[in-house]
């Protein structure tokens, strides 16, 4: 997985067409669209858990990890089988289409506090312990002679912008919130005029030419609000949801195409950054794999997969932000301490158990109560700002 900050503290190597009405298109009925709201996507709870799964397959199970006879590489449908995982940092980009879809599905009708609210709330409980308990791992099993993190760098993973602030990641996994957030960052600036179909697809398309203009002049401002190489991830996730919510049609079909297009430029970017830092990947496996990723996407915005009803992959999905967290460094320093002693198969499974058992404890005990506590002190500054305006401006109550 690529990323503009390194990372000293890695511990080992590396629906049908809508009809027209007349031949001039009409923006889609909002109302009706609310009355004709689609059952709860339970399958993006298992997209979600899926993606998260292929990274971390990438942190923990690549064989460049491991001795190769530990995992009997003579065997060559067990050497294949190995390789897989070489590919899981395209987990991301999964997760990247998925957040276009979800954010726009879930903000359609609310307020920018609204927004600001659903994600301060979402991501920060987890990470700032995350962050926390991967800092007092390093500390405390830290090789002889080597310091743990210093102070700056814990502050500054503390607010999930230390790509900006040029602090090192304590977890490399990191990286991608900023990512995310650069897009919550210009996709709030729809919300402050509220969600509406055209106001979407002018934004998609307004979003996609400035992050090109950011690639081609490679200007600095530009290049890192947008981040270009995963601008498109984001726009086809967007487009899917309002295919999804409105039905298909062929403007949106164009810029789904388009979008996917420059999701497989981009990707080859990706795949020669690995090659560069020595991985052995190439083109020509990764396509097919992003292409696949293509296909579920369009077919939960056909609806195709509505049949999967199981309220269990809510919990599922859940676990998979905190999972994200915690799962390579700490990974790695368990990987580092007890891979002499344990067969590799045995500690990896009692690895990962222990990983997905933390995630449901901070999603319990962390994300839960103090998430509901922030959404109350939230929504109540927001309220005392909205009657202040008021009163400012010559309004009783």
């Amino acid at each position: 997985m690529s990323s503009s900050t390194a990372n000293p503290y890695n511990l080992l190597p590396s629906g049908e067409p809508a009809k027209a009405e007349s031949s001039i298109a009409r923006e889609p009925d909002p109302a009706r669209s609310q009355q004709n709201r689609k059952p709860r996507l339970y399958v993006i709870d298992l997209l979600r858990f899926g993606a998260a799964a292929l990274v971390l397959s990438y942190h923990l199970f690549r064989l460049d990890i491991w001795d190769a006879e530990e995992f009997g590489t003579g065997n060559p449908w067990l050497h294949a089988l190995g390789k897989i995982p070489d590919y899981g940092w395209m987990g991301v980009e999964l997760f990247f289409m998925i957040s276009g879809f979800v954010i726009c599905m879930s903000n359609w009708g609310r307020s920018l506090s609204d927004f600001f609210i659903s994600r301060t709330t979402r991501l920060l409980p987890a990470y700032v312990f995350a962050v926390l308990l991967t800092a007092a791992l390093l500390f405390a099993f830290r090789d002889e002679g080597v310091d743990g993190p210093p102070l700056t760098a814990i502050l500054g993973n503390l607010t999930m912008i230390q790509g900006v602030l040029g602090v090192p990641l304590l977890d490399h996994s990191y990286w991608t919130l900023m990512v995310e957030l650069m897009f919550y960052l210009c996709f709030a600036t729809l919300v402050v005029f509220g969600l509406t179909y055209k106001r979407v697809v002018a934004f998609c398309v307004l979003y996609t030419t400035i992050s090109l203009i950011a690639q081609s002049s490679k200007e600095s401002f530009l290049t890192v609000l947008t981040r270009p190489d995963y601008t498109s991830f984001f726009v086809f996730g967007v487009i899917l949801y309002l295919m999804y919510r409105f039905g298909g049609n062929i403007l949106l079909t164009g810029i789904l195409t388009a979008s996917g297009i420059l999701c497989s430029i981009s990707l080859s970017h990706h795949v020669d950054e690995h090659i560069v830092v020595g991985e052995r990947v190439n083109f020509t496996v990764a396509l097919p794999i992003l292409c696949g990723f293509f296909v579920v996407m369009v077919a939960v915005a056909k609806g195709w997969l509505n049949w999967i009803q199981a309220p269990s992959l809510v919990l599922v999905g859940a676990l998979t932000y905190p999972l994200y967290l915690l799962h390579q460094t700490n990974g790695h320093i368990a990987i580092r301490l007890l891979r002499d002693d344990v067969p590799p198969w045995l500690l990896l499974t009692c690895i990962v158990a222990g990983l997905i058992v933390l995630s449901y404890g901070i999603h319990v005990f962390i994300e839960k109560p103090v998430g509901s506590a922030m959404r109350r002190s939230l929504q109540a500054s927001f309220a005392q700002m909205r009657a202040s305006e008021r009163k400012s401006a010559g309004h009783p109550g």
